[in-house]
């Protein structure tokens, strides 16, 4: 765009005032295009139905799902808008319009004109409102009242001008052009945005309310898919027509669910399988048992995690406490009594659903089955899943293998190798810090990492000091680890301890009589013991 000094609508002449009719005109023909395929389909729903092979409630899909898409991203269009910026949406949204349209006629199944009637409503959507907003920012306030009724003209003569001129070509031609009619007035407006709109001075970024959004799209869809069916549509109709299931449709939508999700899982064994690597897992047998186990599981723990998700999602909307707590690393494992406080809600919640069906006299939703059987076996699963003994038995029988544990690593190999050392020499943290052998075996197992700096080098100070002062008794388990994981830590306190400069305790465990009987102090620092004087 151009930078102005004097904004269009605001300046003056016979140039002005002849872009600014341009502009108009070329927005008045947007929305003429839209509003003339909001009605032009009802005309030919008939012929569609027979052509189609389609009863009357799967042929007015073809009307609500262009409605509901509508409807949907009507509301992204000032999103978009300061995102892409007017020319670029503009255009796009007329170009695609035009695809849609044409896709429209094109079609073979009921299946492919609904979604391109989806495609068509939703691409054309933001046409209309971002029309008019070009419309008020090319003229000035004072000419807004003109300018927006010559703007409505298109509004009042699309739904007038679509369904006779798709009527007439319907019953001269056939259905499919009251689509291929849209095409030649989508180039033509193409051609007018693409001359004539162009972007304002970059505006403000607008932020999406997405939740609102997804609530919106869900709510308007979630009314127009349970409307109730009509069954007599013809006067003095003696037999109803009664709806059918799309049986094609239903195993489209299912085969395609199960490909996302299964589509990332076979591509892996796959891969695994043909570079010859299966080995790394145990085999091809074991590998491809492992992944049936795992997906088993996932399936059974997938309805747990969503309530589990749901629950954390409200609770981050409504502001409730939040906390997270690390999963433990040892070998702690879930008890019966805590799987039922976290799950009982779960169980209580299958068995009712149950109920509900049984008492309802509908048969069993044979699709329902892994949701139900998910949430009885919540209890089981938490509390198998964390035990140590089922994934060993999984182990020793080859299922589940990573190739780490096939063929560890070097760094593996070496952590072993000194951890069979130190339970030969039955050392342990008191050892690896006074005994210089044993200390040798513990720098040798870290890996190298940069000394600290800044205020990380004086917290490691005072934790030496600290371990120090107190001696090795007063150590939690957690500073044990962090200090045998500091390589310079370890020499630094073995040093001080040769200098006895440490709590009595380190000096017996070094084998050394302290100088003086260590005493009771609350500060570390007054509880070293000073040096030998020379």
């Amino acid at each position: 765009m151009n930078a102005r000094a004097v904004p269009l609508s605001e300046a003056e002449g016979a140039g002005a005032a002849l872009e600014r009719a341009l502009i108009l005109v070329t927005c008045t023909a947007v929305t003429f295009l839209y509003a003339m395929t909001v009605t032009i389909a009802n005309v030919s729903l008939p012929q569609m139905q027979g052509a189609l092979s389609a009863s009357p409630d799967q042929i007015a899909w073809v009307v609500t799902a262009n409605i509901v898409a509508t409807a949907v991203m009507t509301p992204l269009a000032g999103w978009l808008t300061s995102r892409f910026g007017r020319r670029l949406l503009c255009n796009a949204c007329v170009l695609g319009f035009g695809i849609a349209s044409l896709g429209c006629g094109l079609s073979d199944s009921l299946t492919e004109l609904v979604i391109f009637r989806v495609l068509q409503g939703a691409i054309g959507a933001p046409l209309v409102p971002l029309s008019q907003a070009i419309v008020l920012d090319t003229y000035a306030k004072r000419h807004h009242g003109v300018a927006i009724a010559l703007f409505g003209v298109g509004s009042v003569l699309g739904p007038v001008v679509g369904p006779v001129a798709g009527g007439w070509l319907a019953e001269t031609y056939n259905w499919r052009w009251v689509f291929y009619m849209i095409v030649p007035f989508a180039l033509v407006t193409l051609v007018g945005t693409l001359a004539f709109i162009h972007d304002r001075d970059a505006g403000r970024k607008l932020r999406l309310d997405w939740l609102g959004f997804l609530l919106l799209s869900t709510l308007l869809f979630t009314r127009h898919a349970h409307d109730i069916p009509i069954y007599f549509i013809a006067p003095y109709q003696m037999f109803p027509i009664w709806p059918s299931a799309n049986l094609k449709l239903i195993l489209t939508l299912f085969g395609l669910t199960g490909v996302l999700l299964l589509a990332p899982k076979v591509m892996s064994l796959l891969v695994i399988l043909l570079r010859r690597r299966a080995w790394c897992y145990g085999g091809g047998g074991r590998l491809l048992a492992s992944a049936l186990i795992e997906f088993l599981h996932s399936l059974l723990l997938a309805p747990v995690r969503m309530l589990f998700h749901t629950q954390f999602f409200i609770a981050a909307l409504t502001g409730w406490k939040l906390e997270w707590k690390s999963p433990p690393r040892g070998d702690a494992a879930t008890t019966w009594g805590e799987a039922a406080r976290r799950h009982g809600v779960h169980t209580l919640l299958a068995l009712v659903w149950v109920g509900a069906i049984h008492a309802s006299g509908a048969p069993f939703p044979v699709w329902l089955s892994p949701i139900i059987l998910g949430l009885l076996a919540g209890i089981p699963l938490s509390v198998w899943g964390s035990r140590v003994g089922a994934g060993r038995s999984l182990e020793q029988a080859g299922l589940l293998l990573i190739p780490e544990e096939i063929e560890p690593p070097l760094v593996l190999t070496e952590a072993r190798r000194h951890a069979e050392l130190f339970a030969e020499r039955g050392a342990g943290f008191v050892e690896a810090v006074v005994d210089p052998q044993v200390q040798r075996s513990a720098v040798a197992a870290n890996v190298g990492r940069p000394a600290p700096t800044g205020s990380k080098a004086a917290a490691r100070a005072e934790r030496i000091a600290r371990a120090l002062a107190r001696g090795p008794e007063s150590i939690e388990r957690e500073w044990q680890l962090r200090l045998l994981g500091d390589t310079a830590a370890l020499g630094d306190m073995r040093d001080r301890i040769e200098r006895r400069e440490a709590h009595a305790s380190w000096l017996q465990a070094k084998g050394r009589p302290p100088m003086v009987p260590a005493a009771s102090h609350e500060g570390f620092g007054e509880a070293l013991h000073p040096p030998l004087s020379s």
